[in-house]
């Protein structure tokens, strides 16, 4: 056997590229990866956390203007100045960082494009038309509900893994919705004698049956949130621009609400 002081330094490096262990750098890569994806993912919970705030902001806002004002509300109107903020700060967003603003033609994915711009609309449309049945609390409980849906249609379309722990947790979620669903109507109201003759949330006209249609619309809202949520994740695997999202969800809202006022 050769001893190792006799090699010449060809020979040395050459054993010394042999004994090198790659399992530690493999380990360190594996290691340096779950770091990165770890903190993306908990930035990826603040910042929908966040988002959740604004969007409980958003039927909170609402649900005052009902109240305060129930004969001057127009959902239409709110829908379509909601449109043109959003337009108004995709063009700030644009000329900020001098981003191009797309043609329908070169939209990338436009189907999903398309499917997103078009079910905020409608999420948003059912969601507030429930806010003239039922509480602002419960109705955002309930089509808070599409996580549940979220994580079955991931896992078909999206491919991502289905964990038992995302199961048990939207069975809670279900489960406490339930209670909240059945003790809508028996629940006291908080309401003064003059809101509930002026308010047609709690008129007595409504009744059962208001109560009911607005469970249906936050149903109905349920399933148009999934599909928000699923052709965004798949917008951004594929880093199509936030400006042009905004832009396009915004003049979408703004067509509609025109369409629906003519």
């Amino acid at each position: 056997m050769n001893n190792s002081n006799d090699l010449n330094p060809k020979e040395k490096f050459l054993q010394k590229q042999q004994s090198y262990d790659i399992t530690a750098e493999i380990n360190s890569v594996s290691t340096m990866n779950s770091v990165v994806r770890l903190t993306r993912e908990r930035w990826g919970m603040l910042l929908g956390l966040i988002g959740t705030f604004f969007l409980s902001l958003n039927c909170f806002y609402a649900k005052v203007i009902l109240k305060s004002y129930p004969e001057d509300f127009d959902s239409v109107e709110f829908l379509f100045m909601r449109g043109l903020s959003i337009v108004l700060f995709g063009i700030i967003h644009t000329y900020y960082y001098h981003q191009k603003i797309l043609s329908l033609s070169e939209l990338p994915l436009r189907l999903w494009f398309l499917t997103r711009a078009n079910a905020n609309f409608f999420y948003n449309a059912f969601s507030i038309s429930a806010l003239w049945y039922l509480r602002a609390s419960t109705v955002q409980i309930l089509v808070l509900l599409s996580p549940l849906l979220v994580i079955v249609l991931s896992y078909f379309l999206l491919k991502e893994p289905l964990y038992i722990r995302y199961l048990f947790g939207g069975i809670m979620c279900v489960g406490g919705s339930m209670i909240i669903i059945l003790n809508e109507h028996s629940a006291p109201s908080d309401d003064s004698e003059e809101d509930k003759k002026d308010n047609k949330n709690n008129s007595s006209d409504v009744g059962t049956y208001g109560v009911l249609l607005g469970l249906g619309l936050c149903i109905i809202s349920v399933g148009f949130n999934a599909i928000i949520n699923i052709a965004s994740k798949i917008l951004a695997s594929h880093r199509v621009s936030l400006n042009n999202q905004m832009i396009y969800i915004g003049a979408t809202n703004m067509m509609y609400s025109i369409i629906y006022i003519i």
